[in-house]
């Protein structure tokens, strides 16, 4: 049941900071206690693009954290008279961290994880360690982005990088240092960067050691859920603020997150796919898988909220077409993602399709050359104009999806009786039919902003307003709509999956 006290205002409200590897929300979650509803409001939406200077790609952190100021005053402005904000929650991408001197000042912009200061350096820390170490230690699988690989090569090609550095702190860390002037690791976050210890909450000092990581970098791990502070007094001048708001812990890796909101209240198993720039196919456990059927299976673990653990693989997903989408605009026309959709609805079944996983798509550039010149390759039948080309990209996406959702079956044991899309990629209706017909089961669709629910959710559960992520869960099925996709064109799908299988699968 939800908490509730006398005198407690009927409407709660707290704020989600939801950066994205494309871009950034804010977003004002409230619990509505008269009509036992979450409602959200996104009251600022802003780009998240990163920026190339002398050859390093940097992300923009200081305009990251400029626009989040700008949207807790835009949600100031627009409360209900006599309404404050209760508190507040940061999450983001994985993997990438800002360093601090010893007086607390940022040494340069973040490096984005696309850089190529990553290249090669999965050989080169397998070699290091031995092979699957890495894995059977942390969890996480071998992959180029690791903030392992990222240091790695940042002292192979700098030895003296982190000469200097005080603290290291990741994306979301960093902005909540900014914000409270408080340092600190949350769980999930940390999860992400191979140097954690698998279902500990424990830095792997041999893993630093080996890297050439001073321990005093790393800062204390902490569980989501909790209030890490209040903000500092300047900001809570420049945005509006009362100083005793607070900052809470949330799940601050997006995938996490999301996870807190897939709405599934049947207590059976269930699998998810959180799909926006990467597509997260994912599922709780109760502690993490480290056998060897998993790590060549491609699957990773990361630490859950409220001591679960997610197994999970992850799948280039709608930066394919983002990138297409950015490259068709160069010459100033913009395009909407319902055109690219029904460009895409108009092609033909299974005319061509690739492999969304190879390191040729992973970086910014000419998406659609780089698609055509893949097919040539693999001789396949080239995509038919722009439609033809997202076609290509969506179905290799369901393809994919079905083809770890049976591997995670087998690791794990369990069937799935609930395959869940959440995430911005749940508004593409032509990937939610194709995902449904391609893996053959139905599909669940719930709220597009489940990464921002999952961090109002914890947001409440820390104050109190919620006894536990269960009765969150039950809210938030309660206040959203949830979509079902049934599988359809059954020979279709079935002809694309074996050719995608013939040439990709294994």
């Amino acid at each position: 049941m939800v908490r509730s006290t006398e005198g407690t205002n009927p409407v709660d409200h707290v704020l989600a900071i939801d950066l994205g590897a494309s871009g950034g929300r804010v977003i004002r979650g409230s619990w509505n206690l008269a009509a036992g509803k979450l409602e959200l409001q996104e009251v600022h939406r802003f780009d998240n693009e990163p920026v190339e200077v002398v050859g390093t790609l940097h992300w923009d952190i200081l305009r990251l954290f400029h626009e989040t100021q700008k949207g807790i005053r835009e949600a100031i402005r627009t409360l209900p008279p006599g309404d404050t904000i209760r508190c507040l929650g940061i999450d983001t991408w994985g993997v990438d961290f800002g360093l601090l001197d010893r007086k607390g000042r940022l040494l340069g912009n973040p490096v984005h994880y696309r850089d190529k200061r990553t290249e090669g350096q999965v050989s080169k820390l397998s070699a290091r360690f031995g092979e699957g170490v890495l894995f059977r230690r942390t969890g996480v699988q071998e992959f180029w982005f690791n903030t392992t690989g990222q240091l790695s090569g940042a002292l192979e090609a700098d030895p003296n990088f982190l000469q200097g550095a005080e603290t290291l702190l990741f994306s979301p860390d960093l902005l909540n240092y900014f914000l409270t002037g408080r340092k600190a690791a949350e769980r999930t976050i940390a999860g992400t960067s191979q140097m954690l210890r698998a279902g500990q909450v424990d830095w792997d000092q041999d893993i630093l050691e080996k890297l050439g990581v001073p321990p005093h970098l790393m800062q204390n791990v902490l569980e989501p859920g909790t209030l890490l502070g209040p903000l500092l007094p300047e900001v809570a001048r420049e945005v509006g603020l009362s100083p005793d708001t607070q900052v809470a812990l949330v799940p601050s890796h997006d995938t996490e997150s999301a996870a807190l909101a897939v709405p599934s209240t049947s207590g059976k198993p269930f699998a998810f796919i959180s799909c926006g720039t990467w597509a997260l196919l994912a599922t709780e456990l109760n502690a993490p898988v480290l056998g060897e059927e998993a790590r060549l299976g491609g699957f990773s673990n990361e630490a859950g909220a409220f001591g679960t653990n997610l197994l999970l693989s992850n799948i280039m997903g709608m930066w394919l077409v983002q990138e297409c989408k950015r490259w068709w605009e160069r010459d100033g026309q913009k395009w909407e993602h319902r055109d690219l959709v029904e460009w895409a609805t108009g092609a033909p079944w299974g005319a061509s399709l690739i492999d969304v996983k190879d390191p040729m798509f992973s970086t910014p550039g000419d998406m659609p050359g780089r698609i055509e010149e893949y097919c040539r390759k693999k001789k396949m039948p080239l995509p038919q104009g722009r439609g033809g080309i997202i076609r290509c990209v969506l179905e290799s996406l369901a393809c994919e999806f079905r083809s770890s959702l049976e591997k995670m079956e087998m690791v794990t044991g369990k069937q799935f009786g609930e395959l869940w899309l959440v995430g911005g990629g749940a508004q593409n209706l032509l990937l939610c039919q194709l995902t449904a017909d391609i893996c053959g089961r139905p599909v669940f669709t719930g709220p597009a902003e489940t990464t921002a629910l999952g961090n109002i959710a914890c947001q409440f559960v820390a104050l109190g307003t919620f006894s536990s992520i269960a009765e969150a869960r039950q809210a938030v099925a309660k206040s959203f709509e949830v979509n079902l996709y049934v599988p359809s064109n059954h020979e279709l799908a079935a002809e694309t999956f074996l050719s995608w299988s013939a040439n990709y699968g294994g």
